[in-house]
């Protein structure tokens, strides 16, 4: 076989064989309280703390400071006072519906729902409560229910804008963008200055790779609020895949003085240093740092695997891969990349048991087949080879490279007409494919 290393595109995975959603940067709202907000509401924990000390029986009192307590971030000391005003006034909807607050913080699900049902039993005319558990079947992926309770919460009086803005989230998931935007404007008719509002709206034009307008609403909350270091952030990541480096490091280096513990900005720096700026010690760094602030988050570990991997520190970026399936056990970018490892280290088989299971997992995704043709290749099996090409181009008839790498193959198996016929599709639908392998 000749030029199989100058044409394999396994050297570089992620700019084509990996699931392209699994190799985005992390857009993401994180509204923290400023330091005179968080003064603020301490004084007010310390100011209803006082009044309980007086009168321990009084239910409102503990549900205010619970309200507080959500407010910090501190849903263990608010469940504990819910606990307590529910002790002294049963069956208030409005204890109940905040206590399922608390819960869905804490990632209690089940008694959240719980807690929502009670409330709307005991109050079924309160939008919130429909509104707030429509987004707790969001987070458990039961669009069905989510979408039902929040049509409910916009039939009834109440802050109409959460529950369109909870509703534009539902539609984001869906992929259904327009609907999305159509409400995310519905609830800034209704509040201009809600910051989620302008967010979401912001990722849903994102979404339709519409750039300039989601970069218009980033900009509208970074002069509504200077402060919020998500803002600079995703904005810096729509510069990136805009291919506006330079806007996208300011961007980010900025959203870091913001939030130095931001772990989603870390990745994007990361990601920037790796893919853009061809400096793979630098993505290390901050993806390491990434990791050292969130352990659990799998990209982390297959970008950071990345790095490794085009240093050619084989071992590390194994060890991250397999990390990364220990944590996410179903993302196949995570098997392709250790499989284009172990390919790197000539251990063919476990490449393609790496290989086999991505492809099991993004059935629908040309590189994965492409992935595992390379190897079989390699192996000098090149009727498993051509198979797996000839897969590649019937999940994607418009993917050049598999044309490419199907020709390249057809020649060296003596197949000139084949290999010829490839080669110009691969050339009408890529003019720079041969450059790229």
């Amino acid at each position: 076989m000749k030029n199989k290393t100058q044409m394999s595109p396994l050297s570089k995975p992620e700019y084509f064989w990996g699931p392209k959603d699994e190799l985005s940067g992390t857009y993401y709202w994180n509204i923290k309280p400023d330091a005179a907000e968080l003064k603020k509401l301490k004084q007010t924990v310390i100011k209803y703390s006082k009044a309980i000390k007086k009168t321990s029986n009084n239910a409102g009192l503990y549900s205010d400071r619970a309200c507080a307590y959500l407010e910090l971030d501190e849903p263990e000391k608010a469940l504990h006072d819910l606990h307590r005003a529910l002790e002294l006034v049963p069956d208030n909807d409005v204890f109940y519906s905040n206590r399922g607050d608390a819960y869905a913080e804490m990632g209690e699900q089940c008694k959240a729902f719980e807690d929502y049902g009670r409330a709307i039993a005991a109050a079924p005319g309160v939008a919130n409560t429909y509104s707030n558990r429509g987004l707790a079947f969001l987070e458990v992926g039961d669009f069905t229910n989510a979408l039902k309770d929040l049509n409910k919460a916009l039939t009834l009086k109440g802050n109409k804008a959460d529950a369109y803005i909870n509703r534009g989230q539902v539609y984001l998931f869906l992929n259904k963008s327009r609907k999305a935007i159509e409400d995310f404007k519905k609830a800034l008719r209704l509040d201009y200055n809600s910051i989620y509002a302008h967010t979401f709206l912001a990722q849903a034009w994102r979404q339709l790779n519409e750039k300039e307008k989601a970069i218009s609403e980033l900009n509208t909350i970074i002069k509504l609020n200077p402060k919020l270091a998500f803002a600079y952030n995703n904005r810096g990541l729509i510069y990136f895949e805009r291919g506006d480096y330079e806007k996208a490091h300011s961007d980010l280096f900025k959203a870091m003085k913001l939030d130095p513990y931001a772990a989603e900005v870390y990745h994007n720096l990361g990601r920037l240093a790796a893919a853009a700026l061809d400096k793979p010690a630098d993505a290390i760094k901050c993806l390491s740092l990434a990791i050292e602030l969130d352990p659990d988050d799998s990209r982390y570990f297959i970008d950071r695997g990345n790095g490794y991997l085009h240093t050619g520190k084989y071992d590390r970026a194994i060890a991250d891969f397999t990390e990364a399936i220990r944590l996410s056990p179903r993302l196949p970018h995570a098997y392709c990349s250790r499989g284009v490892t172990c390919f790197c280290i000539g251990e063919l088989e476990s490449a393609i048991r790496d290989f086999a299971i991505a492809i099991k997992l993004a059935p629908r995704d040309p590189g994965m087949y492409g992935n595992r043709a390379m190897v079989y290749t390699e192996k000098s099996d090149y009727s498993k080879a051509l198979a797996d090409y000839t897969a590649a181009i019937k999940v994607d008839p418009k993917c050049a490279r598999a044309y490419h790498n199907r020709g390249a193959l057809y020649q060296d198996m003596g197949k000139y007409k084949m290999a010829k016929s490839d080669s110009a599709k691969a050339l009408k639908l890529d003019p720079d494919i041969a450059k790229a392998a």
